[in-house]
């Protein structure tokens, strides 16, 4: 389904734009983006929003030099007097927060607290903007940007040719001269640090963007004068990197407005360097200092925190990296004078506060044990004064049992994971420690583990199988490389585990008390592992599990595979549509390809044109596409909906080289596969059908036919869905049971003219003066689920006399089959509760699960659920009810090639929230990792 974040507008919304002098430039890509600009020459904050030009807005705002979008849906802003708040959504100020002068940069803490930075002193402010510390900085008056390293230092620039990091007493850490990488490096912009670890730069005048490594050794260089064909670059200042890896920067061209007629303001770069996006609009803005892209596939990912002794300093670096793409990992720091490493567990309690900080850890792996269970003297001449003979030891066992029982007191309200690491070995030979303490130290901190539920990571068992060559010297208790690698994996893989514990939940069922199916007997809901993907692509994923054991799917809208597909038709440029291979065995591990570019078509006399029933059979692919009107963006009482009115299915392209070539499909939206509509814009019965995954090869069906669902509504409804209008600022919507508005549907202003314009006059005639459909059959939303089957060749998948239809059953329970279209019958029916549909064969419960999406009012939260039954024609049963799911989840299918042994674990295919932000509607991701785009998560059938 088109994304009004990212899609391809028709011509005839494109042309009143252009007419309005909006001049975008967007790469040949298509690269849409919704993002806030800081306007230096132009003294304002603006807000663009490439694919919805409406939702546009621009402010003044004098000396306003650096920004931070928050989760909330606002965007923080300096002033030289403190800094602003505002809504994303309209740009209304709703803080003014005054706290200082000459105030050019600001972070916003995971604590909610402030910092704000002037050339000489950083303040910081707590959630009430109260002050609550300052500390130095000498930046020689000329500050640019301001951020945080992880480890809590300052990262900074000023006029020169260096960035530098000091920590907060101002006290010098390191400096970088950046004319080593860039000659011509003047007055660099910003210093970040990266999720990974690496650090990014922009070399101000030099117009590069540096890629540096946690050591400022160059890790790749973007941009530079004169590199960029066709492209005036003059200062590059603020930058940003997305989460597929390409770079935003804002390019600066001057103090004056007209110098933003220069070059481009804004410039992206994708991974190898090559640009894929820019905007230059001198009209709406001057030239540009500062850019934020608002990413809607971005999610935070888990925090972990390590705290433990020097062990865990040898390999916490080694998880971070393992673990980049996944987690950011940190060790507990606790300042200069205490040190990162937790000692004994007396150290333990006295400096836990410090170890914890101030942010809100997912996960904290600990220990304490090798300290505790230490003999030292005062006069011993080993190093830490270890002597197991003469001293004394450090922690008795049971002190330490009652200091470990209070740090995991504590460690349990911060609502992390917990995860006890066990102590390691101690070696023959050790000056201090006694071989055998630690499993007498271990013991207890089982029991007290067992105790509270928290989970083991058994690194004594691991050191116990190390050889000798491990360790640093004969009798110490440190590990070479290799050993501290080998304890990194394992560390690494309880992290792992127990981020998704932490992510696993069952999801409430909520039944509607009108729900005409009877629960399941044997199933009692499903229960999300926390396991999920993370694919950057477009959506409409259906995909169908071939005999050469590869994945085959539709997608549209978005990029896969460094392709755009837009499916939104116009009269000029029809949609396009694309066609993947995903390969491999680990559902969050896939790599998806295209098999051939998209391919272009038509949807006259409708407006747009989807993916819908994918099947991949005896080596012949047969892709179907359903059509759609009157538009992605329609307007009616003043709220917009998503293509509210369902249309025709136009047979199937048929590649016989598994989507490398293809042989279009002989019908149309005017000559369809199946005899619907009866007129234009009347509701249909198959509508966008699905084929019913029977597994590889469709190796599981019962009789060797095709079945295919399709979703739909009668025409003369008697409880069609209400009218709605557009609700207050920040509300939903208004439901009206009446709506005495009628629709009037006809070509736009300005629209282009082509052979296909009569085409499009004529149909859009039949409807002018009718009462709108309120979404009452689209995309997302039916009365009925239909269901036929064919015998699939490329000789039959396009002949409707082919096919079969359900004709419901007859007095003894069996199911009728008709090739009369007109004698078709609803499989499962629910007024105004039912919408997309997908259906799979599950072998170890000889069952059939169904996925049902209903997306009223086609742009707001949607709610789906699952039935199962044990034969396709029925009866199906409630398996759960998933309220707001996504919150607003759509494509719902299972990929039968996940499917374990069992028939137990599932993995759930969906988009989300595709409509983020529309009629004042805000959505978030539930659950944590769902995406727009391809979303694969891990679930668990619950028995009864």
């Amino acid at each position: 389904m088109i994304k009004m974040k990212h899609k391809r507008k028709p011509l005839y919304v494109l042309i009143p734009m252009l007419l309005m002098a909006l001049a975008l430039t967007v790469s040949a890509a298509e690269i849409k983006h919704r993002f806030v600009a800081t306007d230096e020459s132009g003294n304002q904050l603006l807000y663009v929003d490439q694919t919805n030009p409406q939702n546009d807005w621009t402010i003044p705002l004098p000396g306003n030099r650096d920004i931070q979008i928050l989760k909330e849906g606002t965007v923080l802003a300096t002033v030289p007097t403190g800094y602003h708040e505002y809504d994303l959504k309209n740009g209304k100020r709703i803080k003014e927060v005054d706290a200082g002068k000459g105030i050019l940069s600001l972070v916003r803490l995971p604590n909610g607290h402030t910092l704000l930075a002037s050339p000489n002193q950083v303040i910081e402010l707590d959630k009430n903007d109260k002050q609550v510390k300052d500390f130095p900085i000498q930046a020689g008056g000329s500050l640019r940007l301001l951020r945080l390293a992880k480890n809590g230092n300052i990262l900074y620039t000023s006029s020169g040719t260096s960035v530098k990091e000091v920590r907060p007493n101002a006290e010098p850490v390191r400096e970088l001269d950046l004319t080593q990488f860039d000659p011509q490096c003047n007055k660099p912009y910003f210093l970040e640090e990266l999720a990974n670890g690496q650090f990014l730069t922009t070399t101000g005048y030099g117009g590069t963007l540096l890629l540096l490594d946690k050591d400022w050794k160059q890790v790749k260089s973007f941009g530079g004068k004169g590199k960029i064909d066709g492209t005036l670059v003059n200062f590059f200042a603020d930058a940003q990197r997305l989460s597929n890896s390409n770079i935003v920067v804002a390019n600066w061209t001057g103090h004056n407005r007209k110098d933003s007629k220069k070059g481009p303001q804004a410039i992206e770069f994708d991974k190898d360097g090559k640009v894929v996006w820019t905007w230059h609009d001198p009209e709406r803005a001057g030239c540009l200092h500062g850019i934020e892209i608002i990413e809607e596939t971005k999610v935070t990912m888990p925090r972990v925190l390590i705290i433990g002794d020097s062990i865990s300093l040898g390999y916490t670096p080694l998880v971070a990296k393992m673990l980049q793409e996944e987690a950011v990992v940190m060790h507990s720091k606790g300042g200069r004078e205490i040190g990162a490493n937790a000692g004994a567990t007396d150290r333990g309690i006295k400096y836990l506060e410090k170890y914890l900080g101030d942010e809100k850890w997912d996960v904290i792996h600990f220990n304490w044990g090798l300290w505790d269970l230490c003999y030292r003297h005062p006069d011993a001449k080993a190093y830490g004064h270890r002597d197991k003979v003469n001293g004394t030891i450090s922690i008795p066992l049971d002190q330490y049992e009652k200091n470990l029982k209070a740090i995991v007191t504590r460690l349990k309200k911060t609502g992390a994971k917990l995860i006890w690491a066990s102590t390691t070995k101690v070696p023959e030979g050790e000056a201090g420690r006694i071989v055998g303490d630690e499993i007498k130290y271990n013991r207890v901190a089982a029991s007290i583990m067992k105790q509270h539920g928290i989970a083991t990571n058994d690194l004594y068992a691991l050191t116990r199988s190390f050889n000798k060559t491990l360790s640093v010297a004969t009798g110490d208790v440190h590990y070479k490389p290799e050993g501290s690698q080998k304890l990194a994996q394992q560390v690494a893989e309880s992290i792992r585990t127990a981020i998704e514990i932490k992510n696993q939940f069952q999801w409430k069922s909520e039944v509607p008390e009108d729900c005409p199916f009877e629960p399941s007997e044997t199933l009692d809901g499903i229960f999300f592992t926390g396991r999920h993907s993370d694919y950057q692509c477009g959506d409409t994923f259906y995909p169908s599990w071939a005999s050469d054991g590869h994945l085959y799917s539709p997608w549209t809208d978005g990029t896969t595979d460094g392709v755009r597909c837009s499916s939104g038709g116009n009269m000029k440029n029809g949609y396009r549509t694309g066609h993947a291979v995903m390969t491999g065995e680990d559902p969050v591990n896939l790599t998806i390809k295209n098999t051939s570019p998209p391919k272009r078509g038509y949807a006259a006399p409708y407006r747009g044109r989807y993916p819908c029933g994918s099947l991949v059979h005896n080596g012949i692919w047969y892709y179907g596409t359903y059509c759609l009107g009157p538009s992605a963006s329609y307007t009616h009482s003043g709220f917009r909906w998503n293509w509210p009115n369902l249309g025709p299915m136009p047979g199937f392209q048929i590649s016989k080289d598994l989507g490398k070539t293809w042989t279009d499909s002989p019908l149309s939206a005017t000559n369809p596969l199946f005899p619907e509509p009866a007129k234009f814009m009347d509701p249909v019965k198959m509508g966008a059908p699905h084929f019913v995954d029977f597994g590889k090869n469709m190796e599981h069906s019962p009789d060797g036919k095709a079945y295919l669902l399709g979703m739909g509504a009668e025409v003369d409804d008697p409880n069609p869905r209400p009218c709605i209008t557009a609700g207050e600022h920040g509300t939903v919507y208004k439901i009206n049971e009446v709506c005495k508005d009628r629709v009037h549907l006809g070509m736009r202003p300005g629209e282009a003219k082509s052979e296909l314009k009569g085409v499009y006059e004529n149909a859009f005639k039949e409807v002018k003066g009718q009462p709108f459909a309120h979404g009452n059959l689209s995309w997302v939303t039916a009365d009925q689920v239909y269901l036929s089957r064919v015998k699939p060749s490329p000789q039959t998948i396009n002949d409707p006399k082919a096919y079969e239809f359900f004709a419901g059953h007859d007095p003894q329970g069996e199911p009728v089959w008709t090739s009369n279209f007109a004698k078709i019958k609803p499989l499962i029916e629910w007024n105004n509760n039912m919408g997309c549909v997908t259906a799979t064969y599950v072998p170890g419960l000889k069952k059939y699960l169904m996925c049902v999406t209903d997306g009223w009012p086609t742009v707001a939260k949607m709610n789906s659920y699952i039935l199962e039954a044990d034969k396709i024609t029925g009866p199906w049963r409630m398996v759960t009810y998933m309220k707001d799911f996504g919150q607003q989840g759509y494509f719902l299918n299972f990929p039968s090639k996940f499917v374990s042994d069992d028939g137990k674990t599932l993995w759930l295919c969906y988009s989300a929230n595709f409509s983020d932000g529309w009629n004042g509607v805000k959505l978030d991701f539930n659950p944590r990792g769902g995406r727009y785009g391809l979303s694969l998560h891990e679930i668990r059938l619950q028995m009864k």
